[in-house]
């Protein structure tokens, strides 16, 4: 009998714990059920409580939420009394079986990404390319032309480990930040950012900054391609801007009559040519050798020696005194050190692309990029 008792006693409980674990899982739906269960022992502490806790539902008033002493009688510490339940987690077959019964909630799967491009082991996707050709004002073939050497030089910055580069970091949350403040940022538009800081660190570091380093190979260079930096036409002369047509013509006839009869023209020529209410200065000269195209006024005379006609130009009036005309030659080193270095980048980049193709094969799907040519109808 005692037994019986004890054994009546132990499932109530079991009962009573299995009903608390839904509570927590599914709000009220155990309230019905709790109705017919006689929890209500003497014996039991805290019974009251437990029966209230298993008939509220979850704390929910207005959206806020409320302590839950289901929690606090549940807890051992709390309740000297659940001490022989310790193994009550060895069996729970019944409640598995129980829960089974109601209908879960469907999980909508987000939707795959459709892969356009490979790049060694990084994919990317339409969306990604979609992205960049929005930003920019190009077909679709103009678009993936660029695109492909910009990927070769993020997968190559990536497997290097730029992106874990502290500088790069910072920069990248430090623009992120600045631009949060003004528009809404999206993963797109921070992995653009990302992308840009990774794509000008290695390009740096293979291209810009290795010109202008490799002095040896930027003369190497030059040497093979010094008969292409020349000096076109160019014209050695003085120009001047006078600020009224007036002081033009008598400044334009006195450097005439210099050219002519060797007459110097006279000290303190701003003094001389301006009048106390003139704009000052009132007169300004300048010693250029010009190229063709390089001056707009150079180009609106007769490229002969001697002084020019006068022009109008900006608010100024000008002419020029022209000390000769130079004929096209081989620029030296120094004065095609601008050129070269841009032409042994673009050899460098040119030479480092072929590079990246052998080490990340470029894979395009060619059904993904059909339908992206008739989506854009192009």
């Amino acid at each position: 009998m005692i037994r019986k008792i004890f054994s009546m006693f132990f499932t109530a409980r079991l009962m009573l714990i299995f009903c608390a674990l839904l509570q927590l899982a599914f709000g009220g739906i155990c309230n019905a059920a709790v109705q017919h269960i006689r929890i209500c022992n003497p014996a039991i502490t805290n019974c009251g409580m437990l029966r209230a806790a298993l008939q509220m539902p979850l704390n929910r008033v207005e959206g806020l939420p409320l302590p839950d002493i289901r929690f606090t009688i549940l807890n051992p510490k709390h309740n000297e009394d659940l001490s022989g339940f310790q193994n009550i987690n060895k069996d729970l077959s019944g409640f598995k079986n129980l829960i089974g019964q109601f209908p879960q909630p469907e999980i909508q799967n987000p939707k795959p990404e459709t892969i356009l491009l490979q790049v060694g082991a990084h994919s990317f996707s339409t969306d990604d390319f979609e992205y960049v050709y929005h930003k920019n004002n190009q077909t679709l073939d103009e678009c993936l032309a660029l695109y492909i050497p910009y990927k070769l030089k993020i997968a190559a910055a990536k497997d290097a480990g730029l992106d874990t580069l502290s500088w790069i970091v910072n920069e990248w949350t430090r623009y992120r930040d600045q631009m949060a403040t003004k528009y809404l940022m999206d993963a797109a538009i921070e992995n653009y950012l990302l992308d840009g800081l990774l794509v000008f660190a290695i390009t740096d570091s293979a291209v810009w900054s290795k010109a202008a380093r490799d002095s040896i190979g930027l003369k190497a260079f030059y040497k093979k391609r010094a008969r292409t930096y020349k000096w076109k036409k160019r014209m050695d002369a003085t120009i001047y801007y006078c600020s009224s047509e007036k002081i033009a013509e008598r400044l334009n006839r006195a450097v005439k009559n210099k050219n002519e009869s060797l007459v110097p023209l006279p000290n303190g020529l701003f003094t001389f040519f301006c009048e106390a209410n003139d704009v000052s200065p009132c007169v300004d000269t300048v010693r250029r050798t010009l190229p063709k195209g390089a001056n707009t006024v150079a180009d609106r005379v007769k490229w002969e020696k001697g002084c020019t006609k006068i022009l109008k130009w900006n608010n100024k009036f000008v002419f020029l005194d022209v000390h000769s005309i130079l004929p096209p030659v081989r620029k030296t080193f120094e004065e095609a050190r601008g050129e070269t270095i841009a032409g042994y980048q673009d050899e460098l980049e040119r030479r480092w692309m072929e590079q990246l193709k052998k080490k990340y094969p470029v894979t395009i799907d060619q059904e993904v990029w059909t339908n992206l040519k008739k989506k854009y109808a192009e």
